[in-house]
């Protein structure tokens, strides 16, 4: 990946989608908008202390949102 970025003509074909995980209409949408060669998913939670005080959070966010993320994939090849 870091030698796509090093080349300017690669990077300048490079799309960045502001999504949250758990919208799947608007993760559909920028799917939908290009073809797409890569995700890179740094969506997760990772605060030890936080996940205990609020696990459904945490569920709902790396679980839930991961399984969105993964249809909207296979749905869009």
């Amino acid at each position: 990946m870091e030698e796509l970025l090093d080349n300017p003509a690669h990077a300048a074909n490079i799309t960045f989608h502001d999504c949250d995980i758990l919208d799947k209409a608007k993760l559909d949408k920028a799917f939908g908008a290009q073809r797409v060669d890569a995700v890179i998913h740094f969506a997760g939670l990772k605060a030890v202390g936080e996940s205990v005080a609020a696990p459904m959070k945490y569920y709902s966010n790396n679980i839930v949102g991961t399984v969105v993320l993964v249809e909207v994939m296979q749905k869009h090849g």
